[in-house]
């Protein structure tokens, strides 16, 4: 047997063990919602099919990203581990078959529907400064850094991300003031208008992308363009 055919069966036969704890590791809630009377019962089952998820997300550095349609308004979707994947299409399918407005609450208390789905949608206009837009984020996935995760997995993937205040939510604005204080990213700001970049990029593609994307602010107000405490530090460039 050659290498190539040792390697495949030594990728199937850990595809196949993963499997294996993955399904093991869910059997827990195989009972759950049996009782379809009890619905004090049910709706702390679901609620712990709920805390599960989010601990196991939370656990998570970044994500795994994965491109459903490229052009200049390219859409992602986020790759859970199989494991978060399967709890998810679980709740998911507890909703979908109870119809129950309290189990609905839980999930979506703001009136969101199921269609707005548990995994997360990403937009970016690749012909306008990798501008990013993200789906709402439900409830009972906020507070654990999901959105942050998001944006640091695209800056890493796609070396930079823009946005313009008109489009941000209060979301959006606690994102990239988190984003803005990572100390492994470069983040400048002019009014409305902000971009960040991966450390990794190259600063003379950083210098001539800012030069673009400000480009009017260089021309108006070049002194209000505030730089990135961390890359004047590296770089000693502290304007434009």
């Amino acid at each position: 047997m050659n290498n190539k055919h040792l390697l495949e069966r030594r990728s199937m036969k850990l595809i196949f063990l993963e499997h294996a704890v993955v399904q093991s590791k869910l059997k827990k809630y195989d009972n759950f919602l049996s009782d379809t009377n009890n619905h004090k019962k049910n709706l702390k089952e679901l609620n712990i099919m709920i805390k599960d998820l989010k601990k196991e997300i939370k656990k998570l550095d970044n994500f795994e990203i994965e491109i459903t349609e490229k052009n200049d308004l390219c859409r992602y979707t986020c790759n859970f581990s199989l494991f978060i994947t399967n709890l998810i299409l679980k709740i998911i399918k507890i909703l979908n078959d109870n119809n129950n407005e309290k189990f609905q609450e839980i999930v979506f208390p703001e009136g969101d529907t199921i269609k707005q789905n548990l995994f997360p949608k990403i937009e970016i206009e690749s012909n306008n400064f990798n501008r990013i837009h993200i789906g709402d984020i439900p409830i009972i996935l906020r507070g654990i850094g999901v959105g942050k995760k998001i944006y640091k997995t695209m800056i890493k993937k796609l070396k930079f991300i823009s946005s313009n205040h008109d489009d941000r939510t209060i979301d959006a604005e606690m994102i990239w003031d988190s984003i803005r204080k990572d100390k492994n990213i470069y983040t400048f700001i002019c009014n409305k208008k902000i971009i960040s970049f991966s450390d990794k990029y190259d600063v003379e593609k950083i210098l001539s992308t800012l030069k673009n994307y400000f480009k009017y602010e260089l021309k108006n107000n070049p002194d209000q363009i505030i730089m990135d405490d961390d890359f004047i530090k590296k770089y000693n460039i502290n304007k434009l």
